[in-house]
């Protein structure tokens, strides 16, 4: 069989410009021949729809912008969502074919429990859902809903997983699968390498988990930012035997295909050789995408930030220039003396152009007119406001060096 990931950034919400480059790779997929399309876990709804899920109004727009993908692709894919069904947002994957959005959950538990009741059904449901709640939610996101599945495309069993975790069903030999498609829910972790996906196989991370399943591995992430979370790419495909068949770039949208023998034992004729990690260039570009997302996402011309002549503020100056680009990055100067040379030399270096400059003393004086004698806590909340203001008229986004 042939698969295809489509490593996507998106706007959780914007359900019209969604669906709309969700049916491109769709086309694109269809013409390659694919069998299978895979979409990352955020890329309908975000991987935490911030409460979202709880709205029946923002419901009815997901259903409506499944039941639209369904009509404008060809090809059959998973679609990672969340529903409320019960009464509780949870994760759920949509196997969308042949015009239709079925959830993954509903026929697990349908095959589960055989033909009978609808009562036997929902009843599952409540007892996952109680599950759940003991076990905890302080993230404040969503329950997971569905267990490992396997469902049948074209002849060959395909699992389907949400995190890496839901791997552990498949290693230890709970579900069979030819095939086992990973959408991990969770973005890049600096303190776990493999939720960089495609480097961490560079360190032998996700060969373990391929030969104890003795399944092909398709793990589709995505690129971008969702909120505070920041998805790195490296989607890729891997044989049972630990063999690259095909991986996709870092912090970027690609479409990847890749034929999968299910027969085979092996060795790939023309294995890809997995890319390096390099923990601080992830962490980098992770910081540099959250910024850039956080205010493409939301409508916003660039950032403001204080530049106070600390290694702090430098690094948080030269994140945002690499997000956005040194003529979309607005400057507040505060520094005294020599810090305040060292301000003015890194605005400079770094080519940033809208750059405005508070009086060291003249913050003081204010401090001490508003009762805070000069205090620290005073003199730091009087820049912030000052930073508030500018980022308000301008439709900046105002970033912390905290």
């Amino acid at each position: 069989m042939k698969i295809a990931i489509a490593q996507m950034n998106s706007t959780p919400g914007a359900f019209d410009a969604t669906v709309s480059a969700m049916a491109a790779y769709g086309r694109r997929a269809e013409e390659l021949g694919a069998d299978l399309l895979v979409f990352g876990a955020p890329v309908l709804m975000g991987p935490d729809p911030m409460g979202l899920a709880a709205n029946e109004a923002y419901l009815l727009d997901a259903t409506r912008a499944l039941g639209a993908l369904a009509e404008q692709i060809g090809v059959p894919a998973l679609v990672p969502y969340t529903s409320n069904i019960t009464g509780v947002p949870t994760y759920d994957v949509a196997y969308v074919r042949d015009g239709a959005a079925v959830p993954i959950s509903l026929t697990s538990m349908l095959d589960a429990i055989g033909p009978g009741s609808v009562d036997a059904v929902a009843r599952g449901i409540r007892e996952r859902l109680d599950a759940d709640a003991r076990l905890g939610d302080a993230g404040g996101q969503a329950a997971r809903l569905i267990d490992p599945a396997v469902i049948e495309v074209g002849g060959a069993h395909v699992g389907v997983a949400l995190s890496l975790g839901d791997l552990d069903a498949f290693c230890a030999g709970d579900l069979d699968a030819d095939v086992i498609c990973l959408m991990p829910v969770d973005g890049y972790d600096t303190d776990d390498e493999m939720t960089s996906l495609a480097p961490a196989v560079s360190d032998g991370c996700f060969v373990p988990e391929a030969a104890d399943a003795d399944a092909w591995l398709a793990v589709a992430g995505a690129s971008g930012a969702y909120e505070d979370m920041v998805y790195c790419g490296g989607s890729f495909v891997m044989a049972p035997w630990g063999e690259l068949a095909a991986a996709a770039s870092s912090f970027g949208e690609e479409l990847l295909v890749c034929d999968v023998d299910v027969r085979s034992e092996g060795p790939l004729a023309e294995p890809v050789a997995p890319p390096a990690y390099d923990r601080a260039t992830l962490l980098w570009r992770s910081a540099a995408t959250s910024v850039r997302d956080q205010v493409n996402k939301r409508g916003l011309s660039g950032v403001a930030l204080v530049v106070d002549g600390s290694l702090a503020s430098a690094a948080t100056a030269a994140v945002a220039v690499d997000a956005v680009g040194p003529l979309r990055v607005h400057a507040l100067v505060w520094a005294e003396e020599d810090a305040l040379a060292d301000a003015r030399e890194l605005v400079r270096n770094l080519r940033i152009r809208d750059v405005d400059e508070l009086s060291a003393r003249g913050v003081e004086v204010a401090a001490e007119a508003l009762g805070g004698d000069g205090e620290e806590g005073v003199v730091s909340s009087l820049v912030e406001t000052r930073l508030g203001t500018l980022a308000a008229a301008g439709e900046l986004l105002a970033l912390s060096c905290a």
